[in-house]
């Protein structure tokens, strides 16, 4: 069995207090930020997008693990990359060419 790795949603951050939450679990020993990327299309929520990425990703010194649940990834990938992704998940269904975006 491989390492266990600890990988906390910003996403049940409070909204409000989002970078005392992160340096939080930070402090609390997580090993990655996941980050649920939503854009009220692919899914019906609509949550982070490319600005907290690179707001995250000079305030954190932690891997951001960026979970994209938006519709065609395909276009917006590159951009989540230089935005500070250090892992990328997305859905082969939303993909229209997913070996090109792998």
């Amino acid at each position: 069995m491989g390492d266990i790795v600890i990988s906390p949603s910003i996403l049940s951050a409070d909204p409000l207090h989002l970078f005392e939450d992160i340096l939080s679990v930070e402090k609390g020993g997580a090993d990655w930020h996941h980050i649920d990327v939503m854009d009220g299309h692919f899914v019906p929520q609509l949550t982070f997008g490319l600005p907290l990425i690179k707001a995250l990703k000079k305030k954190s010194s932690l891997p951001l693990d960026v979970h994209l649940m938006i519709t065609n990834p395909d276009q917006t990938i590159d951009d989540y990359l230089s935005a500070g992704a250090d892992i990328v998940t997305f859905h082969l269904e939303a993909s229209t060419h997913p070996l090109r975006t792998i």
